[in-house]
């Protein structure tokens, strides 16, 4: 197909059945139609080569489901603009004026908008480690606060969408599709199938439960469709005169190959040809400003003008600027080859340059970091990493650290290695983790970061690991009793709870003034050991006192987890009543909500309190679903699915049941 006609069938997006798209529309709006009687979220990847037309199917299917009064929103595309969280940021402020046109609180609105603040720009100095959750979570709320109007999500070229937004996207989708999820509404995926995807899009692909919408050229009746249009017909009358051998030679023309591009873009004056150039170092959107500055000239909107005009160039409109980019991706790549080697670097250094100017430290670190680990490629790379790091990035501010580190020695290595760890940590990559931290003690010996780092060797499971650090830490006198907790712990979980149980109590008899969270943490060990040995009442007591401890000091996670730990020990004693209290406390506080709801969720039933127990039950699928993992999320899919078909809703339990199955 000739991109003159090509051009004309992207031109119009209202009459499906004009543009040979019809059976591909009519899926779609019957999986709008479903998600709405069933309240349901559904999930549809429409794949296809480049050309294909699934932009224009977006745009057939924004027209049809604003006929049906469905509001659509539509996330930002990686390729007129790559930006950290650059799929989901339109979509999340579409979402907050709507909601306050729909009636949601003010209050509540406001608190929301705070929470997802970081996806266009850091709130903080701070690597987002539990705060990434609350963006995370803020963000599912607008999803499902606006499900009740039955939206249209569009997600456009996922396959050049930024890594946060595609972990964002997996987190989204997993509380989505999750049973008894209050979100809802057709959230439709478009992306290029051809070559390798990026982490995490194809487990996405995999495990989200979905549709696949793959798109080939037109059939027959299609292309007779199309051709039937009466604004196609139009523009190939002014563009043939009518003349039946002009239209053949239309038809009959091949695309413009590559070198024909660059023949006809090579006869440009120079400062046009300057343009080309700083566009064809990235395949992101620029605006006039950093244009400008690349091209070193103030003269540069004429040139895009005539650019776009001549249709070298495609022009959009991203939050409320122009951008432009080449209108092919092939031919930005041919004329960036085309370029001489020193030129090419030239003007790469020159659009990095720019690019950091305009605040842009991301994508400018990349690009001069391609050119060689120069100390000024080395600290853009840190300082993307630390913006990405605190906006909860974690995955892009990684990468970068892990550039920078190839090069970066001394104290400035140590602290760039301080920073990975807590990036790791707040992954739940705790080996990793404590490995940045152990080197960077190689570096600036710090007792507290091998502290730091035989805790996260201890989730990680690495417990000989642990042991070879421990004796130092006991030695030292500012980690010596928390070493103690440690050492405690690795016995607990070996099973020797006497040994726990010893240990604690000896650091608890030596430090008399530890500091309240180093107190609790030894009694909460003790505890646990005492429960695996049976001996509930004394386990009861200790986690008493740790949450009377934890009110004194302020600290309410902690009080939160000995409240938790209380009610399953009056749970064990068979002190229903104390234990629901006790659960009832601990849920207000996030850190111990999941469990004290599905602990809550298991006394109701074995009371017969069924209703309550779905609700609790419930809750705590969707939760675990969202901060735990699958593991744990089909654990309590199954507990509640056994409830359901004890109570002979087997339709629910079947679904529960299923999706416990995908987790496993």
């Amino acid at each position: 197909m000739s991109s003159e006609v090509l051009s004309l069938w992207r031109g119009k997006a209202e009459d499906a059945s004009a543009s040979g798209r019809e059976a591909e529309l009519s899926m779609l709006l019957r999986e709008l139609d479903d998600a709405k009687a069933s309240q349901k979220a559904r999930f549809v990847f429409v794949k296809g080569p480049q050309g294909v037309g699934k932009s224009h199917l977006f745009g057939l299917l924004r027209t049809a489901a604003a006929r049906k009064s469905a509001p659509v929103f539509e996330g930002g595309s990686g390729r007129d603009a790559r930006r950290t969280f650059g799929l989901f940021a339109p979509i999340v402020q579409e979402l907050l004026s709507h909601l306050g046109q729909d009636g949601v609180p003010a209050a509540r609105l406001a608190e929301l908008a705070r929470l997802v603040g970081p996806l266009t720009k850091a709130t903080s100095a701070q690597v987002m480690e539990n705060r990434r959750v609350e963006l995370y979570d803020a963000v599912c709320e607008l999803f499902a606060l606006a499900a009740r109007s039955s939206p249209v999500f569009l997600l456009p070229d996922l396959e050049v969408a930024d890594r946060a937004s595609l972990e964002l996207l997996r987190y989204v989708a997993a509380v989505a599709t999750t049973p008894g999820a209050k979100a809802g509404g057709l959230f439709v995926g478009a992306l290029r199938d051809e070559g390798t995807l990026p982490s995490p899009l194809p487990e996405v692909l995999a495990k989200v439960p979905s549709r696949s919408l793959p798109l080939a050229g037109l059939d027959v009746e299609g292309i007779r469709a199309y051709l039937s249009r009466g604004d196609v017909a139009q523009r190939l009358l002014e563009a043939t005169g009518g003349n039946p051998e002009a239209l053949e030679r239309l038809l009959d023309r091949p695309g413009p190959s590559l070198d024909l591009f660059v023949k006809r873009a090579e006869r440009l004056e120079p400062a046009a040809r300057a343009v080309l150039d700083a566009l064809s170092i990235c395949a992101d959107a620029q605006g006039l400003g950093t244009l400008q500055q690349a091209v070193r000239s103030a003269e540069v909107a004429p040139e895009l003008d005539a650019l776009v005009q001549g249709r070298y160039l495609a022009a959009r409109v991203v939050d409320g600027q122009p951008v432009y980019r080449f209108s092919r991706e092939a031919d930005r790549r041919a004329w960036a080859e085309a370029m001489p080697g020193a030129r090419r670097a030239e003007v790469q250094r020159e659009v990095a340059q720019a690019l950091a100017a305009s605040g842009d430290v991301i994508s400018a670190a990349g690009l001069l970091f391609e050119l060689g680990p120069s100390p000024e490629a080395v600290a853009l790379s840190v300082r993307a990493g630390d913006e990405l790091s605190a906006r909860g990035a974690h995955e892009d501010a990684a990468a970068l650290y892990a550039r920078a580190l190839t090069v970066l020695t001394g104290g400035e290595r140590a602290r760039v290695l301080d920073r990975m760890a807590q990036v790791l940590a707040g992954q739940g990559a705790w080996a990793r983790a404590a490995r940045a931290l152990l080197e960077s003690n190689r570096l600036s010996g710090s007792a507290p970061k091998v502290l730091l780092a035989a805790r996260h060797l201890v989730r990680a499971g690495r417990t000989r690991r642990v042991e070879a650090l421990l004796p130092r830490l006991l030695q030292t006198v500012e980690t010596r009793f928390e070493a103690e907790a440690v050492r405690a712990e690795l016995q607990l979980v070996r099973g020797n709870t006497g040994r726990a149980l010893e240990l604690c109590q000896g650091a608890l008899q030596a430090g008399e003034n530890l500091a309240p969270a180093a107190a609790i943490g030894l009694r909460n060990i003790m505890g646990r050991a005492l429960l695996a040995r049976n001996e509930t009442r004394e386990a009861a007591e200790l986690f008493a006192l740790n949450a009377s401890v934890a009110d004194e000091a302020g600290l309410k996670d902690l009080g939160a987890l000995a409240r938790l730990n209380r009610g399953v020990a009056a749970q064990k004693l068979g002190e229903r009543d104390a234990a629901i209290a006790h659960y009832r406390s601990a849920e207000s506080h996030a850190v111990a909500r999941h469990a004290a709801l599905a602990n809550l969720g298991a006394l109701y039933y074995d009371a017969g309190d069924f209703e309550l127990a779905l609700d609790c039950q419930s809750r705590a699928l969707q939760l675990v679903a969202r901060h735990i993992g699958p593991k744990e999320t089909a654990h309590v899919a199954v507990n509640l699915a056994r409830l359901h078909h004890f109570l002979g809703d087997f339709e629910r339990a079947a679904e529960l049941s299923e999706h416990a199955l995908a987790l496993a």
